[in-house]
């Protein structure tokens, strides 16, 4: 990190923001250094992305100064901050998934002749390259939408990257990303900051605590909109951090000790299935039982993910059987998976796990319609009365059950996801990276949740990209390598070691057990 006398490429003072007359930036004060990753702490609704919208242009500060290299600057939009040196990458992707990744890359920048013609031969060789810098090995011609998270992700990265930004903000870029491309950015991250030309400053924020540490020269805590503590990453302890983040200690993840196996759930003989993004799972068979949380590990294109869906309906069984409470079942939909118990919490709560724009009663209630609705009238009093007690129960920060979801913080939109499923007491819980973009007080509360869930006789299965989270929780680990099962790990046996080097497709543990 250089010496705190070089110029800053950031400078805030005092900076206020406010919504309807709520303020959400008290007198916040925070710079960014040449050459450095300063890690903007906090819990979600702290304020670090409303500072980070301010700094990138997609909002304007109320009072204050934000001065980019050394000149009070006040951006008029997102573009206007691009050209003046400021790149950001959405946890929240932002990119037109019916487009290609190409014109994803050029949107708003496209290389124009003099005389007005598009230039594809050169943006084609120029996206190469930019997706060849970020390690993604896909034609630039392809869409989007057909992309799995992970890929989108770094196509994100990319994108910013491109336009050689001296001022990158990077918000939960690894959210979705297996470890090799977390492995991958990072060592872009440290190639950034390290330019001799040019080093780049970066604002990254995470709920990762080993990301943090990893990757932090400086640390800014917020909470509830005002700057608890600025330090160097060396002189904050982790137990002292997370303090100044929640203002209360949080205990690290745990399973409660392990009870007597409960009776079979589910079982998966032999299948082979096609996952709806094009990922295979083949010939598989695993067990779940009561009261057990089962982790799915693996890298991207393992097949985890897409398990998981088709055991919600969504995909196709090509052979093999599927059993629960020891009867064959067919699953061919979504509503089918509900019938039999299922419920399934997706990875993309902004896509397909919440309607940002209804209610948080209305999605409560969404899984639920025909309970609340029978003989097709809709039970408005059914409705609210049930939303308010899992508000309760679910400790759901907000105003009223009538409060627009999009409106709640990461954290508690998380929990309205999770809870819309929970309110129809599933026996079998498909969690796929439940606590992404979460921060660790929500984490907790989503981890409650979990192990209440359990303690009923709830089975669950659950991916993550956050492998700590796998070992912590999981009483048992199966690891997918191509669509294969490779290995089974129970929770004394599971290490990361392991697991990683199953996930790799090296034997280990009891490979293909179905337990």
């Amino acid at each position: 990190m250089r010496d705190s006398v070089a110029e800053s490429l950031v400078t805030c003072v005092g900076v206020c923001k406010s919504f309807s007359g709520q303020r959400v930036l008290m007198d916040v004060d925070f710079d960014l250094r040449p050459g450095e990753v300063h890690v903007l702490a906090g819990e979600n609704g702290a304020g670090k992305s409303t500072l980070v919208k301010i700094l990138a242009g997609a909002l304007q500060h109320d009072a204050g100064q934000v001065r980019i290299g050394g000149r009070e600057t006040r951006w008029r939009s997102v573009h206007e901050a691009s050209a003046g040196g400021v790149a950001m990458i959405h946890q929240e992707l932002s990119l037109a998934t019916s487009m290609s990744v190409m014109d994803n890359l050029f949107l708003g920048r496209e290389r124009i002749t003099v005389l007005g013609w598009l230039q594809r031969g050169t943006q084609r060789q120029e996206a190469i390259d930019a997706l060849r810098r970020v390690g993604l090995d896909v034609d630039p011609a392809t869409i989007v939408a057909t992309l799995p998270l992970a890929a989108r992700q770094m196509v994100e990265i990319a994108k910013a990257l491109m336009h050689d930004a001296r001022i990158l903000i990077m918000d939960e870029p690894t959210s979705a990303l297996p470890r090799p491309d977390v492995e991958r950015l990072f060592a872009l991250i440290d190639q950034l900051k390290s330019n001799a030309a040019h080093p780049a400053g970066i604002i990254y924020i995470s709920h990762r605590m080993e990301e943090i540490y990893r990757l932090a020269d400086r640390i800014t805590v917020l909470r509830d909109g005002r700057r608890i503590v600025t330090s160097d990453a060396r002189d904050l302890p982790r137990g002292d951090l997370i303090h100044a983040m929640v203002g209360r200690e949080v205990d690290e993840p745990t399973r409660p000790p392990a009870m007597a196996r409960g009776a079979e759930l589910l079982r998966i003989e032999r299948i082979t299935v096609h996952g709806s993004n094009g990922a295979m799972v083949r010939d598989a068979s695993l067990r779940l039982h009561r009261g057990e949380i089962m982790g799915l590990a693996g890298l991207q294109g393992s097949g985890s993910g897409a398990l998981l869906h088709v055991l919600f309906g969504d995909g196709r069984i090509i052979s093999g059987a599927v059993f629960i409470n020891g009867a064959p079942v067919r699953i061919a939909s979504p509503r089918g998976a509900m019938e039999h118990g299922i419920a399934l919490l997706t990875d993309d709560r902004k896509r397909t796990g919440l309607c940002q724009d209804l209610s948080i009663g209305g999605n409560l209630a969404l899984p639920s319609t025909r309970e609340y609705s029978p003989g097709g009238w809709r039970r408005v009093s059914r409705e609210g009365a049930a939303a308010r007690r899992a508000i309760d129960a679910f400790r759901i920060r907000c105003r009223s059950a009538a409060q627009p979801v999009r409106t709640l913080s990461g954290g508690n939109q998380q929990k309205v996801a999770l809870g819309k499923w929970l309110v129809r007491e599933p026996s079998i819980l498909l969690l796929h990276d439940p606590t992404r973009g979460v921060d660790v007080g929500a984490r907790q509360e989503i981890y409650r949740l979990i192990h209440d869930a359990t303690a009923r006789g709830v089975g669950v299965i659950m991916t993550s990209t956050d492998l700590p989270e796998l070992l912590a929780l999981c009483d048992r680990i199966i690891v997918l390598h191509r669509g294969a099962v490779t290995a089974e790990f129970d929770r004394a046996q599971a290490t990361p070691r392991s697991v990683i080097a199953a996930a790799m497709g090296e034997s280990g543990g009891t490979a293909g057990a179905a337990a």
